[in-house]
């Protein structure tokens, strides 16, 4: 399992933390007692639904190409992202269409959702800084002084590209936008640089193409399933 972090946030809206939201050893042996499957996996919901209330970065949030636009997320979108991963999306099926790889068995699975469920843990805890309270002056000071752990710049990351992504990708569990792309792909006549034409997979989708590859490479990495 992935290594567990605590350390007690300092959160600007009131809320602080004086102990961790779940005790992931605990999650772990009550969770692997329970008889099947679905229960495994809705206790499994549980408790990252228990993991939902951090205070988000907006570092993470806004776009270079665009820096005054700053997208509000908070809790909410996590959850609406959460919701959708446990009921709408097959992760063997996600794997497959972005990875080409074969399906993980039950157990694979069910390692990689508590790795997956410590990473997440450590999201919404601080990274120990010995610059946190420096004085801040200029954004490489913002940058310095920061107590964003790792796993809360790459779940920062996923929460603002499902923010700005199309409904054709976001609600696409069979990522049939992705077959389309690469068909049009294969179609183009490089030598005579002729481009086709489509309203179902528009060009910028390769930017999500390479978002999700680069995503499942993470997974496949640290034996995680984001």
């Amino acid at each position: 399992m992935n290594q567990i972090k605590f350390s007690l946030r300092p959160n600007t809206k009131g809320i602080i933390l004086h102990k961790p939201v779940i005790d992931l050893h605990a999650c772990q042996t009550q969770i692997r007692q329970l008889p099947t499957a679905r229960l495994r996996r809705l206790a499994y919901f549980k408790r990252f639904y228990k993991l939902r209330k951090f205070e988000p970065n907006p570092i993470f949030y806004s776009a270079t190409d665009v820096p005054y636009y700053t997208p509000e997320l908070d809790q909410t979108d996590y959850v609406q992202l959460l919701k959708r991963s446990f009921t709408a999306m097959n992760y063997n099926v996600k794997r497959q269409a972005i990875l080409n790889l074969p399906p993980l068995s039950e157990e694979e699975l069910e390692e990689r959702m508590m790795n997956t469920l410590a990473f997440v843990f450590n999201h919404t805890v601080a990274e120990n800084n010995p610059h946190a309270n420096d004085p801040i002056y200029t954004e490489d000071d913002l940058h310095q002084t920061s107590i964003d752990t790792m796993e809360s710049k790459i779940v920062g990351i996923m929460l603002r590209m499902d923010n700005e992504m199309p409904s054709e990708i976001k609600f696409d569990p069979e990522f049939k936008w992705l077959k389309d792309l690469d068909n049009h792909v294969a179609n183009v006549d490089w030598e005579k640089s002729r481009i086709p034409k489509s309203k179902n997979s528009p060009w910028e989708y390769i930017g999500y193409k390479q978002y999700f590859i680069t995503l499942m490479r993470l997974n496949e990495s640290l034996k995680l399933c984001l």
